[in-house]
């Protein structure tokens, strides 16, 4: 993980990239010395010369080409003023700032050799700190600068070395997906980094423990006012009536388009909170904060968003990306061990389709690290990217979907989604094995590891025959024919267009044989 390193002038950002490279080997560059070579002039002339505009100007086109090989770079005073140098430190890896009290800053300022053009006026140190506060705060992560050197470079080397990034694309937009430990103030980083102008509406699931939530919120409310929507979580949430509510009181809280829309739960909360974010003013800025196993490997990264209809599930929404996705595994933590169990199923369903090492490793020990989260966003993302809108092979996340939404609708939602996706996933092994798409060997392999994680794999007669009706109302249905996805091999799984009324008996035995 590549790390930029922000904060005020005198604060010690050169002095730790220089103790880094010196202490631990580590490649490290400093922004202003990178553009003094570009310019062929030092940053007081150029700020004397040509004025601040043109320096950040040049700030931001030495960030956009630098060097793949540079670890840590340590960032100018003012780089996360601009947005464009915001944007660019956060698409190469971890934004890290360093704080300490200004009275510190004072004495390290008066102590250095630099030349500082904003501070050369009295009192300039606090109005400069006060201007920039937002955009200090902008960082994924925050270090007191005044820890001893040695214990401050360990930091920085433990959050870059267990915390992943990846770029998950849908069309022309983006999402940052942070995966870590302990990263709640990148959602206010994230937040500030839109530079939202109107009231944050927060959707909140109440499953959520609070004081998770309030280690999201409470240092965004230092900057900006929450409006917090709280949603019940699970599938009832997702309801026209509930969407219509919500976007009434985000409005009256003075929330719109200039907002941002922080959403933090379950798959149905960030399903809720993406729809809101896409109805409100048309479009707001959307941060997603998944929370359970489903939510943090599916529901929150690919940019689909829904509700339910009386008729089946997800039937209504939009493809809205999140900007940004901050997944923190401790939240995983406060689940109750049938709801981990549960969403184990989309991780291991993403192993099937791309991954069977990553569904061996799932098999043999389900406590998920951010690694191990971390690669299934990056198949998942891999997938989105090649085929944003489902025309094409994005198709093949369904897999176990068809069975296993009509299952949900059957048992009122009552069914949890990870469960299902499991039965319908087992059934699909089975089927594909009789039609001879796959080996009775790769069928007994995922029915076992499906099996052996907690998983379901029979599912009841009665609900079987209960949501026979369902399965041809499936968003992946037409009336006469439905995109099922079939096992070929591990790693290896296709779309095959079949007859609606060729295939509801079939799915119906296979899901309840054992």
């Amino acid at each position: 993980m590549k790390v930029s390193v922000s904060g005020p002038p005198g604060v010690g950002k050169s002095t730790l990239g220089k103790y880094l490279a010196e202490n631990h080997g580590l490649r490290s560059q400093d922004l202003d010395h990178l553009v003094e070579s570009q310019a062929g002039r030092t940053v007081e002339e150029i700020f004397q010369n040509d004025g601040e505009l043109v320096f950040r100007e040049f700030e931001a086109d030495t960030l956009e080409n630098l060097d793949a090989n540079t670890d840590v770079l340590t960032l100018g005073g003012g780089a996360l003023t601009t947005t464009i140098t915001r944007r660019a430190a956060r698409k190469r890896g971890l934004v890290m700032g360093l704080e300490a009290p200004i009275e510190t800053i004072q004495k390290r300022l008066e102590t250095s050799d630099n030349e500082r053009p904003l501070l050369a006026k009295p009192n300039a140190l606090v109005t400069l700190l006060s201007e920039r506060k937002d955009s200090y705060a902008s960082v994924d992560i925050s270090l007191d600068a005044v820890e001893p050197m040695e214990r401050l470079a360990r930091r920085v080397i433990d959050a870059a070395t267990s915390t992943h990034m990846v770029h998950a694309r849908v069309g022309e937009r983006e999402s940052r997906v942070l995966i870590g430990r302990n990263i709640p103030l990148a959602v206010r980083g994230a937040v500030l980094h839109g530079q939202p102008t109107r009231t944050i509406a927060a959707v909140t699931d109440a499953n959520v423990p609070r004081d998770f939530i309030e280690q999201i919120l409470e240092p965004i409310r230092e900057h900006l006012e929450v409006h917090e929507i709280i949603t019940p979580g699970g599938e009832e949430t997702k309801s026209w009536a509930f969407l219509g509510s919500a976007l009434e009181s985000a409005i009256e809280k003075g929330c719109g388009r200039q907002s941002t829309v922080v959403s933090i739960g379950g798959g149905a909360t960030c399903d809720f909170g993406g729809l809101l974010a896409a109805l409100l003013g048309r479009g707001a800025g959307l941060v997603m904060v998944p929370t359970t196993v489903v939510s943090q490997v599916d529901a929150s990264v690919g940019g689909k968003t829904a509700i339910n209809m009386s008729q089946g599930r997800n039937l209504v929404g939009a493809f809205y990306p999140a900007t940004d996705v901050i997944v923190d595994t401790n939240a995983l933590e406060s689940l109750p061990r049938e709801e981990y169990i549960s969403g184990l199923a989309e991780v291991m369903k993403i192993g099937i389709i791309s991954d069977p090492e990553l569904f061996e490793a799932v098999r043999k020990n389900p406590t998920l690290s951010p690694t191990i989260v971390a690669k299934a966003i990056a198949h998942k993302a891999a997938v989105v990217a090649a085929d944003p809108f489902e025309n094409g092979d994005r198709k093949l996340l369904n897999l176990g979907h068809t069975l296993g939404h009509a299952l949900e609708s059957a048992s009122k939602f009552q069914m949890k989604h990870g469960d299902a996706v499991a039965l319908g996933t087992a059934a699909i092994a089975r089927l594909s094995a009789a039609k001879g798409w796959t080996s009775e060997a790769v069928r007994d392999q995922i029915i076992s590891g499906l099996s052996e994680v907690g998983l379901p794999v029979q599912a009841p007669k009665q609900l079987l025959n209960d949501c026979k009706q369902f399965i041809g109302q499936d968003k992946k249905s037409d009336r006469q024919h439905v995109d099922l996805i079939i096992v070929q091999k591990l790693g290896k799984t296709a779309v095959m267009r079949l007859q609606l009324n060729s295939i509801v008996d079939e799915l119906i035995h296979f899901g309840g044989l054992k």
